[in-house]
């Protein structure tokens, strides 16, 4: 998720890494001030000056975790709701989640098997199928 920023950060060397200071108070001014500024006039309204580049990365950062979005006028808005997202995490059963993947792979590995049932098909063979199709590979490559 936070891989472009991470590489904008630590990969430029004019890029600033925005302080926890500074960005819960863009959070924060976003917050009280929701649909009512677009990313220009927000910047303008801050209380302490902030550089645009780091400007930018706050509003990138909060737009990857989910807390604000625009609207159609290009508006920000805060969407960020802490109860639907604590909430959210208990709901989220792991184990529901890998048994249904096993019953997945499992149903899976039974068609298969179900396929190469009534093959004549030798291990022996599906080398030696295997080795044809690599060296067609390797003559086409190497022209």
């Amino acid at each position: 998720m936070y891989s472009k920023l991470y590489q904008k950060i630590y990969h430029n060397p004019n890029a600033r890494s925005p302080t926890l200071h500074t960005i819960l108070m863009v959070e924060k001014i976003i917050k009280i001030h929701s649909g009512k500024y677009d990313r220009t006039d927000l910047w303008k309204h801050l209380p302490k000056k902030v550089m645009w580049q780091t400007f930018m990365l706050i509003i990138e950062y909060l737009e990857e975790s989910k807390k604000i979005k625009h609207n159609n006028q290009r508006k920000l808005i805060y969407i960020w709701n802490k109860k639907r997202t604590k909430k959210q995490n208990k709901s989220f059963n792991w184990h529901d989640i890998v048994e249904q993947i096993f019953k997945k792979r499992n149903k899976q590995l039974k068609e298969m098997d179900k396929l190469v049932k009534n093959s004549t098909l030798t291990e022996s063979d599906a080398e030696q199928i295997g080795h044809k199709i690599k060296a067609k590979i390797l003559k086409r490559f190497i022209k």
